[in-house]
């Protein structure tokens, strides 16, 4: 199929055609792997007595039904947090308290592997 002119020529050709299959199946291996490896996020709620400005607190009304499901969860569990995985967490991430029946609750969302 392929001619060479000199013998090494196709040696190089061989190692050159090699790395190139290493590259491609490494490659291969880290974009599946990241692609595949979901962490699992938690929201974690903490009643607190501190006081947040205005702006790093949201309204338990303003967050949608899905989120208020997973505070409401948090609220509920034992260790105070709710898995949260399919639900949008930039609510949580983009405000650090929520108020909730007149209450304040420090929230935090954490990546599991």
């Amino acid at each position: 199929m392929f001619e060479f002119e000199e013998p090494y020529q196709r040696d190089l050709a061989l190692v050159g055609l090699g790395v190139l299959v290493v590259v491609l199946c490494v490659g291969g291996a880290l974009a599946y792997l990241t692609l595949t490896s979901q962490s699992a996020k938690y929201l974690s709620v903490e009643e607190t007595d501190t006081i947040y400005p205005h702006e790093e607190v949201v309204a338990f009304e303003s967050m949608t039904p899905a989120q208020q499901r997973a505070f409401e969860a948090a609220l509920a569990d034992e260790d105070n947090r709710a898995e949260v995985t399919g639900v949008s967490t930039e609510v949580w991430t983009d405000h650090r308290a929520v108020s909730y029946r007149g209450e304040l609750y420090e929230v935090g969302v954490l990546s599991v592997n």
